[in-house]
């Protein structure tokens, strides 16, 4: 009986990490994206606190963003990170990025934070 677990166990587990790896485009873009018109999403993709800290610090000093964002969140797992490949997301330093969407498109990307400023103020 234990070893059915164990093999349940390792089917569910490599079952699970397909269907993250297998995301289309079209599903990560839906996780991605603000489900409301005029707001914005702010997925953050990193493997340092020390740059989420960085980010949030920015983003939580400019008003105007902040008015305008339905969701923010961080992506940590390797998993994740593909998914700037299927994106087409040109990442020099692919463990640490900004990225900006509105309800249809990617907007904005940085890997420097001070950078959502020039994009807070740049908001109309």
């Amino acid at each position: 009986m234990p070893r059915r677990w164990l093999m349940f166990t390792l089917l569910l587990t490599v079952l699970m990490t397909f269907s993250a790896c297998g995301s289309s485009q079209s599903d990560i873009l839906e996780k991605l994206t603000s489900s409301e018109t005029g707001k914005l999403s702010i997925p953050l993709f990193s493997t340092s606190s020390d740059y989420d800290q960085q980010v949030l610090a920015v983003l939580n000093s400019e008003p105007k963003l902040l008015e305008r964002v339905e969701k923010s969140q961080i992506y940590k797992t390797a998993d994740e990170h593909k998914w700037l490949k299927k994106l087409g997301v040109a990442s020099k330093y692919p463990d640490n990025l900004v990225l900006i969407f509105n309800d249809k498109e990617l907007l904005f990307q940085t890997h420097d934070p001070e950078q959502l400023r020039k994009f807070a103020n740049e908001l109309k």
